[in-house]
């Protein structure tokens, strides 16, 4: 029992010395997610240097043992937006709460100034008890007392006596469409962009007469718009007890923080005709009670007051360009710890395919902070970027630097290719015969540099995003036997006899050949009913002479084993009998503070209507983990076009128009902008294209130089016309 004890109480002795970490790095995430929110959200942010802001609040937060002393450090990088709509709830006076919210009331004073006293947060019939109180027969003017109410801004009327029509400010707030990749990565979609939303402001009709108006609030009140609008128009007059500034029109939202705080952050920009910006009382009264509402009466009574002063400020811009710092290789801590925070905000907020990531990705950023924090010298830091990446179970996440081109070797090739056959790394391609002398296509790699090829393998994996596990391996056989240029690897190998040891040099022109068709026909009649095309191969141009060739044939096998050359735009409407059918969905995150801060912009993608003859026979494509993105989206246009049979085995699942980011370090980060998905909405993402008829290359048929997926296709074709067993 004594041990047991004893057991326990080391257990727990432990768990208090690893809590303080743990609070630390929760701090910490806590200050990135509020970082990254600002960034994208507050119209501001993109005018100062807020890589800055949180790195000198890191230091803060890493010292912080209380909530308290982690809101004083949130509160201090907030400060640096120089904007007093954006704080930390418990930083401001607090105000005293009415305890029973009272119906909205009226009353007149003797020489016709309508009182109006509202007292109520926002609900349904609001609008209705407004209405029925705001009667200006034998009114000379109003006061609309505020300086109790929440009602949310749109509950007020939108109308008031004016003898010309009236429009008021506009409200502007940031958009994200899509993620917008740098200038100098700029391609793909054309739909990725920030901008301005700027919504028009109501008019306030015109009636046949005029009533003036003073707004009596404090800070912390609710104005409506109209009264914006009336002051603009010199109809009315807003006074308030205290300074007053955007939060009274609800330029703000709340953000959660720890300990069931929160902060609120501007979201909205007010933009006045004159230039101005902002909400500014016509006068500051610096008296509050019943003394206030007499200055508002004496003030609405005697019909003129002075004009308020606001800023006069242009928007910044609404696009956040990521520092790259690449001069930095291996940045201070602080920057390193913004990269993860960048990473995480980048996914969570544009990635389009987050909630098919298949884990807590809040949860990935708190496991990756500690070791972008200790990660000790360059080449670790790179890593650990590409570890994070890893976790968004994507293919289209590629991670760049020279850091990592030298760690995988991306330079240097051999003059060989393998694949994954039979779960096996085996030699499918020899690309130099003397310079991969005693290299026989068929043979199986047992080792590499002594090194089991599962061993390289599992090192590698955890730094490579794969959507699909045939991605995966795909991603790993390209990387494999890769290294630096003039560099050798040493390899055991087994063919048909027994095992021998072979070396090979590493060089970039085996890089670039590796890339290369070993067939450089782009179409060729199989027999004279089958076609077949090479879609790595054929160019636009060629697709019409294509079809010419194979207007008598009963059938054309497309080979979509790797990566197209954007034809299928021009062959897919012409094997289709209908005009311009949905052939694909595609989603893409709009990002912006109205509303929720993620939406989707949904699309239809038709076949492009065709001129040309249309072609009748059967086609079918073979596919295999090397197809993906345009390829997979090419096998949507052909499914779609004439039911186009797949023979082969699963493609990659990765598809989605390739955005781009950078983090800390230069290191430049793909991934997919767009969610896309079949004609149906059925998923295609890690999913990839499946065949209709499943076949894989075998070693036998390798050793034999046979190629059965095309040879299954050719016996599929030659049948009498069906549908696949």
């Amino acid at each position: 029992m004594k041990v047991l004890v004893l057991l326990i109480a080391t257990a727990v002795a432990l768990a208090a010395q690893v809590s303080p970490e743990a609070s630390r790095f929760e701090r910490l995430a806590a200050l990135g997610k509020l970082w990254t929110y600002v960034k994208y959200m507050h119209p501001r942010a993109t005018a100062v240097d807020w890589d800055q802001a949180i790195v000198r609040a890191i230091p803060r937060v890493n010292a912080a043992k209380t909530d308290q002393e982690f809101l004083d450090a949130a509160e201090a990088m907030l400060a640096e937006l120089n904007d007093p709509a954006t704080f930390v709830v418990g930083k401001q006076p607090a105000r005293p709460v009415s305890p029973s919210p009272a119906a909205p009331s009226a009353r007149r004073t003797e020489d016709g100034i309508l009182v109006l006293t509202v007292e109520s947060s926002p609900s349904r019939d609001a609008p209705a008890q407004l209405a029925k109180l705001l009667r200006f027969d034998n009114v000379q003017a109003a006061v609309i007392d505020l300086r109790e109410s929440k009602l949310a801004p749109n509950s007020f009327p939108p109308s008031w006596p004016v003898t010309k029509a009236v429009s008021g400010p506009r409200r502007a707030s940031r958009r994200h469409d899509g993620y917008a990749p740098p200038p100098e990565r700029s391609g793909g979609s054309v739909g990725y962009s920030s901008s301005w939303d700027v919504g028009e402001s109501p008019d306030v009709p015109a009636s046949d007469r005029q009533v003036p108006a003073v707004f009596l609030v404090r800070s912390g009140s609710r104005l409506p718009w109209l009264a914006l609008s009336l002051q603009n128009a010199g109809v009315a007059a807003i006074v308030s007890e205290d300074p007053i500034d955007d939060r009274v029109v609800g330029a703000a939202a709340p953000f959660p923080l720890p300990g069931g705080r929160s902060s609120f952050i501007r979201t909205m920009e007010i933009l006045h005709a004159d230039g101005t910006m902002g909400v500014a009382a016509n006068r500051v009264l610096n008296v509050s009670g019943e003394p206030a509402l007499d200055a508002a009466i004496e003030l609405a009574r005697a019909g003129r007051w002075e004009a308020p002063v606001r800023p006069q400020r242009s928007l910044p811009s609404a696009g956040y360009l990521e520092k790259r710092y690449a001069d930095q290789l291996y940045p201070p801590t602080e920057l390193r710890l913004v990269a993860g925070f960048r990473i995480w905000g980048v996914f969570h907020y544009f990635f389009p395919y987050k909630h098919l990531i298949g884990e807590d990705w809040d949860q990935v950023l708190l496991e990756m902070l500690p070791k972008l924090e200790t990660a000790g010298g360059a080449r670790e830091y790179h890593l650990t970027v590409a570890e994070m990446v890893a976790r968004t179970n994507d293919s289209h996440c590629s991670v760049s630097s020279p850091e990592l081109s030298d760690f995988f070797g991306y330079r240097g090739g051999v003059p060989v290719q393998i694949r994954w056959i039979e779960d096996q790394p085996v030699v499918t391609r020899v690309l130099n015969t003397a310079a991969a002398a005693g290299v026989a296509v068929g043979d199986v790699v047992l080792s590499v540099d002594g090194q089991p090829p599962a061993q390289r393998m599992e090192e590698l994996g955890r730094y490579l995003a794969a959507s699909t596990p045939q991605s995966k391996i795909n991603r790993l056989m390209g990387l494999l036997l890769s290294g630096p240029p003039g560099s050798t690897v040493a390899l055991t190998v087994r063919g048909a006899g027994g095992p021998r040891e072979i070396k090979l040099t590493r060089s970039s022109e085996s890089m670039m050949a590796a890339s290369k068709q070993s067939d450089m026909t782009p179409y060729r009649l199989i027999n004279e009913r089958i076609g077949y095309i090479n879609l790595m191969l054929i160019e636009v141009g060629q697709v019409g002479e294509m079809f010419d060739q194979f207007r008598d044939t009963a059938g054309i096998v497309m080979d979509m084993r790797g990566y197209p050359r954007g034809t299928a735009w021009s062959i897919a409407p012409r094997l289709s009998a209908r005009e311009s059918p949905v052939a694909a969905q595609f989603r893409r995150n709009i990002v912006q503070p109205s509303g929720s801060v993620s939406s989707q912009y949904y699309f239809e993608q038709r076949l492009p209507p065709t001129t040309g003859w249309r072609y009748q026979g059967e086609t079918v494509m073979l596919i295999d983990e090397r197809a993906i993105s345009q390829s997979e989206h090419s096998g949507l246009f052909y499914k779609t076009a004439n039911g186009t049979v797949f023979v082969g085995s699963a493609t990659a699942g990765a598809n989605g128009d390739v955005t781009s980011c950078w983090v800390p370090g230069g290191i430049s980060i793909n991934f997919s902008g767009h969610d896309v998905r079949w004609a149906d909405g059925k998923q295609l993402q890690r999913v990839g294209l499946t065949p209709d008829i499943p076949v894989k290359p075998t070693i036998a048929g390798i050793r034999a130089g046979r190629d059965e997926v095309l040879e299954k296709a050719i016996e599929y074709l030659s049948r009498s016309p069906g549908k696949p067993e």
